[in-house]
Parts: C-alpha cells; sequence; structure tokens
C-alpha cells in the first residue's frame, strides 16, 4: 500500500459489537486507570502483562504496549470479566484480519490529545521498516454522545492543517507513521475509543483496505 497516494484514515465496514455508551462507562467504572499521558482513562482488554493487577502500574502499561506487535509465543491475557460488560466483543475481534491481538484498550478521552505519531521512530524502527508497506494499520472502533468531530489528522505538530474524518462506520483504520493523529477535547462530550493492535495477516488485511477504499471513497482520506 505503499504507492501514491498514500490511504491515511478509511472506514471498514463490518457489523460492530453489541457496545453501548452505558456498557462502556461501566466497565470503566470498574477497571479503568489513568494513562501516562493523562490524556485518556484506560481500561485494558488484553495485552501483555504478567497479570490483571500489573495495568494499574504504569511501568507494566508501557511494557505492554511495547508489545503489541510482538511475535513472542506466550498468549497475552484478557480481562477475565470482559464478557460480563461485551458479549460479543472478543468474537468481534476475531473477525478482524489478525493472527493474534497482542493489545488491546477501550480509551475515554479526559481531554486535548496532541497531535502524535504511536509508531514510535525510537522503540519501533524495526516494525517502521517492515510494517509501513501495508499502512493504514491501526484499527479502531469510536463511540460518543455527539456529532461534533472531535478526532483529527494532521502532517503538522501545529494546528496549521488538521483533517477531520468523517466515518458511516464506528470500525476504521489509521496510519499509525505517516500522518500525526490527535484529538480535540470537546466540552460535555462522552467518547470512549477502542484501539487494537496485533500480528496482522497482511494479505486480507490488504484486501479488506482494498475492498473499503472503493466502498467508502468518499470518505477516505489520501495525501
Amino acid at each position: 500500500m505503499s504507492a501514491d497516494p498514500k490511504l491515511i484514515f478509511c472506514p471498514i465496514q463490518m457489523d460492530p459489537p453489541n457496545i453501548t455508551l452505558d456498557s462502556l462507562a461501566a466497565f470503566h467504572a470498574h477497571f479503568s486507570f489513568l494513562h501516562w499521558s493523562q490524556c485518556w482513562q484506560v481500561a485494558p482488554v488484553v495485552g501483555f502483562v504478567d497479570e490483571i493487577s500489573n495495568w494499574h502500574d504504569s511501568r507494566w502499561q508501557k511494557e505492554a504496549w511495547i508489545e503489541r506487535y510482538s511475535q513472542r509465543t506466550d498468549s497475552p491475557i484478557w480481562t477475565p470479566q470482559l464478557s460480563q460488560y461485551f458479549p460479543d466483543l472478543k468474537e468481534f475481534l476475531a473477525r478482524l484480519p489478525f493472527a493474534r491481538i497482542n493489545y488491546c484498550v477501550i480509551l475515554k478521552q479526559l481531554k486535548e490529545v496532541p497531535a502524535h505519531f504511536d509508531l514510535d521512530p525510537v522503540e519501533n524502527e524495526q516494525l517502521r521498516t517492515g510494517l509501513t508497506d501495508y499502512e493504514p494499520l491501526l484499527y479502531k472502533l469510536k463511540y460518543q454522545d455527539s456529532i461534533e468531530k472531535s478526532f483529527y489528522m494532521t502532517p503538522f505538530l501545529s494546528a496549521e492543517k488538521r483533517v477531520f474524518p468523517e466515518s458511516p462506520s464506528p470500525l476504521f483504520v489509521i496510519s499509525e507513521s505517516h500522518w500525526m493523529h490527535g484529538a480535540k477535547k470537546v466540552g460535555g462530550q462522552e467518547k470512549y475509543v477502542i484501539s487494537i493492535f496485533g500480528n496482522l495477516k497482511l494479505a486480507e488485511h490488504r484486501e479488506l483496505i482494498e475492498r473499503n477504499r472503493r466502498l467508502f471513497k468518499n470518505f477516505v482520506v489520501e495525501v
């Protein structure tokens, strides 16, 4: 997918899991912690931690994050109570083009999220050279209680050029390395984002992206 123009945002057509703002709020009330950036409240779905309680330790948060594309042979740990709040979320995630999901969290936005790359050039240099031809890589589900747009993508750290994509589907995929992304804080808006990482089935991922690129040609963002 490295051919010009580069695709940096694409909605994905797929029946979403049975998730509501009420179920997200209830799950967060029991299992969330403050993200080290202080921009998000985080509730873990799955990740490489030694035990569930370690999610509340910032060191383990970062360790699980770094392992999101890991090829290690042991299995990540799922939050045991997940099915009580989201009975079909695990089944939905299994329909995505991943050989294994290594890291998934439910984020509740607390304040403005500065523009950033998820694919850090230092800690993920090998990933950057090996996966960027398959961008966009990052799958997300978004739920919010107002239609005002807050998520944006930008080539700059400043606010000179911000693109606020629209998606007819709660599921979409974005580039981790070509453009930065961030989110302004909309007063009174309740917003949750489910971020999903793992070992992609690259051929299936490519086919899914290209099919939805055609389907949502009026919504994709290309640069």
